[in-house]
């Protein structure tokens, strides 16, 4: 059998491959702390920022308000988070991350890091600085 030569993929198909493969390990990497990916982008960020509106959550996430409404739903009902007034605005409110939230966030924090060294082992701190740096820019020019 003739060994083949190696076809470079397009960049393209590399990073649909990538977010599969980071999806997935995200997910199972998750799954132990009872959190979907979409509860733990919320909580991060909640832990990260404070008190947010809904429509800000949605836009960090960068995911349409009817998803992060019924995302939202669901962090709530499962004790993660709990919506409160706005100090600011009496129409509004405010999504704030309860101490189960952050109970359950730390840990999985540590685990997302876990999956982050095994996806880039065998990188050079100089690659996952290039990687960390084409995935900002990446992302920055889509919002």
């Amino acid at each position: 059998m003739q060994e083949q030569e190696e076809v470079q993929a397009p960049l393209i198909s590399l990073l649909i491959l990538a977010a599969r493969i980071v999806e997935r390990e995200f997910a199972e990497a998750l799954a132990p702390f009872s959190l979907a990916p979409a509860q733990f982008a919320i909580i991060d960020l909640l832990d990260r920022t404070g008190d947010l509106r809904p429509a800000v959550i949605a836009r960090a996430l960068d995911v349409e308000t009817s998803t992060i409404t019924l995302s939202l739903k669901r962090a709530e009902r499962d004790g993660l988070v709990s919506r409160v007034p706005d100090p600011t605005d009496a129409r509004s409110i405010l999504i704030s991350l309860c101490p189960d939230g952050l109970d359950r966030l730390l840990p999985a924090r540590k685990a997302m890091t876990a999956v982050e060294d095994r996806l880039t082992e065998g990188l050079t701190q100089e690659h996952r600085a290039a990687l960390r740096f084409a995935m900002n820019l990446i992302t920055k020019q889509r919002r």
